[in-house]
């Protein structure tokens, strides 16, 4: 028992959701309630109290869901480069969710059209619904789908200019607490899963976050968008040098491990092709758990 101040007291972070109050001043672990049992309690910018007797159920943040608003069918899209990460994208006009470039050549036409449409889930954890959505691409028999996110920022939708690499197919698009959770079928990055069979792609369940405005694995493990199943002409060759795998290949990107941490770095090696990449796709080994990361050229050790 503490002596009752005659003045409310704040309840700090950290209540339960719903807390109920008495008629005594009493001190509990992460909250105080008053003498006259009115318990106050700040959360965001909203405030509740309640009367001696009654249970305060505590105002939580509302998420605001303005992006709803957007209209995505009919809108600019950007289609990030898969395959080569030097060039720009390309800007598109979607008119009721679909594109087509008008060649007359059916062999070098190019179209687009949602293959799921958007969808909305709280991507960065800020309070404020994203968007996301697949679209699929398709030029003769080739195609690909992307997977296309934007942030609600500054009362708008904002696009992220990255997507993923290596994808084969995408089965379902999920919200999910954390991010959308995509089932899908991939390859490695920066490859073409044209004419491929089942047995030389790999089923996939991820979630797709953005953590400090990068678009990353957030679930099974942490780690690149971009996949890194390898194909039958690549080889896994351990990394035993200090490196450190990032989200994406850039340098100020997050890293997927740090040199040191207990993890197993394989990296995609083309023995029988050139490569004069600058970054490669690895395999990071966390816990049993296989995630993707980018390796720099120069953590590479020279071979030979």
């Amino acid at each position: 028992m503490w002596t009752v101040p005659p003045f409310p007291i704040l309840a700090f972070g950290g209540v339960a959701d719903t807390v109920t109050t008495m008629g005594i001043g009493v001190w509990t672990p992460l909250k105080r309630f008053s003498a006259a049992g009115v318990i106050v309690a700040t959360v965001g910018a909203g405030t509740a109290c309640a009367a001696p007797g009654k249970d305060a159920a505590l105002v939580e943040p509302v998420m605001d869901e303005s992006a709803t608003e957007v209209d995505l069918l009919n809108t600019e899209v950007l289609i990030p480069p898969v395959l080569d990460f030097a060039v720009d994208g390309q800007t598109i006009t979607l008119t009721d969710g679909a594109y087509d470039e008008g060649d007359p050549d059916p062999f070098r036409n190019n179209t687009y059209a949602y293959h799921i449409e958007p969808l909305y889930a709280d991507l960065d954890g800020d309070m404020d619904l994203d968007a996301a959505a697949i679209l699929h691409h398709s030029m003769y028999e080739r195609g690909y789908q992307y997977l296309i996110v934007w942030l609600w920022e500054d009362d708008e939708l904002v696009q992220v200019d990255r997507t993923m690499s290596g994808v084969c197919t995408v089965d379902t698009l999920n919200p999910r607490d954390s991010g959308v959770e995509l089932t899908l079928t991939s390859v490695a990055a920066r490859e073409s899963c044209y004419a491929l069979g089942a047995d030389e792609t790999l089923n996939e369940t991820v979630t797709v976050s953005v953590v400090d405005g990068n678009l990353v694995q957030s679930e099974p493990v942490f780690g690149a968008v971009d996949r890194c199943h390898p194909l039958y002409w690549q080889e896994l060759v351990t990394l035993d040098s200090a490196v450190t795998p990032r989200t994406a290949p850039d340098r100020t990107a997050p890293a997927v491990a740090e040199p040191g941490d207990d993890v197993a770095i394989h990296l995609l090696a083309a023995p029988h092709r050139t490569d004069t990449s600058e970054w490669h796709i690895a395999q990071v080994v966390v816990d049993g758990v296989t995630a993707c990361g980018w390796v720099h050229n120069d953590e590479i050790p020279a071979s030979g």
